[in-house]
């Protein structure tokens, strides 16, 4: 029998043993199996799969609006980028603004603070300081959002071919607006991770089977 990890170090017959096996399928002759997805969290366990792609996409956008701003060329290229970057972000946002309230209406504190009885005021004033902090990010950037979207439109309308001067004052204003949210964001990331690790607010990865009678 072949074992551990000498497998792959014998023979090619020996490689296609293991990931030929019947009770592995097919796939794993060619390390597939890796690909293969895992069975989704039930609603209430969907915030940690979605809270963390607002923080990296809009916590990214000052980089991309600053590489239009020192392009030779195809300034609005950069920028163009920006705004899909921004608008997934935001969007990102509402969702994971949703998610947070389908954890919380599916028990996901109230098994915290059983869990933490001593802490339950604390555990309750953090959930919503953390939520409160969510939709402050929510709103500040689909304001920013639907701003830089009507300037990107009006270019793109009016064919403007725009001076740097201008263009760094449009930056300006955005990286204003920008950092008003981008503080917001870090705030409620913060207490996120605070929920999570400090007091064990932790969701479900996977739906819990129904129990048999």
């Amino acid at each position: 029998m072949i074992q551990g990890g000498s497998t792959r170090s014998h023979t090619g017959v020996a490689f296609c043993h293991v990931y030929h096996h019947p009770r592995n399928g097919v796939f794993n002759m060619f390390g597939l199996s890796a690909f293969i997805l895992p069975s989704p969290p039930p609603s209430e366990g969907l915030h940690p799969l979605i809270v963390h792609m607002p923080i990296g996409l809009l916590l990214v956008v000052p980089f991309l609006i600053l590489g239009g701003l020192l392009a030779r060329k195809c300034n609005m290229a950069w920028w163009g980028a920006a705004l899909v970057t921004l608008l997934i972000g935001t969007i990102s946002a509402w969702v994971a603004v949703r998610t947070g309230g389908m954890s919380i209406k599916g028990g996901v504190v109230a098994t915290a603070i059983a869990m933490n009885p001593d802490s339950s005021d604390a555990i309750m004033k953090l959930v919503g300081e953390h939520a409160d902090a969510a939709k402050d990010v929510r709103n500040i950037f689909t304001v920013i959002t639907v701003l830089f979207a009507a300037f990107m439109a009006t270019v793109a309308m009016r064919k403007l071919e725009l001076k740097k001067l201008v263009l760094w004052g449009v930056a300006a204003i955005f990286m204003v607006l920008w950092l008003f949210g981008a503080v917001k964001l870090t705030q409620a990331g913060h207490m996120g991770a605070t929920l999570v690790h400090k007091y064990q607010v932790t969701v479900p990865v996977e739906a819990t089977p129904d129990a048999k009678p």
